[in-house]
């Protein structure tokens, strides 16, 4: 549990570092602007990437991604990245989900 705690703070630290101290603030844009639509993050790759890879029959491009653990890692790495790329979209359309409560 500590572990996790400091590895968490630590990594904090360190962006904000990066962020501030150096002023890449473009290059975390990814970041800042998936954490402000979350909703949308969680759920754009179940119930928008992986129907339109169904439709359009690009899921059988990812099934050798399935052989080792490698291609697997890239497999995850490439659903996370077009799930950013999409809730970074919505984020600058300002189409934002929010929970109510």
């Amino acid at each position: 549990m500590t572990y996790t705690a400091a590895s968490t703070t630590n990594s904090l630290v360190a962006l904000s570092v990066i962020v501030d101290y150096f002023g890449w603030r473009k290059a975390s844009a990814f970041l800042w602007q998936s954490g402000q639509n979350p909703m949308v993050a969680y759920v754009a790759c179940d119930l928008l990437v992986y129907p339109l890879l169904n439709l359009t029959g690009g899921i059988a491009l990812l099934w050798p991604l399935y052989s080792s653990p490698w291609l697997g890692f890239l497999h995850g790495l490439i659903l996370t990245s077009v799930t950013v790329l999409i809730t970074m979209l919505t984020t600058r359309q300002k189409w934002f989900w929010r929970t109510w409560r």
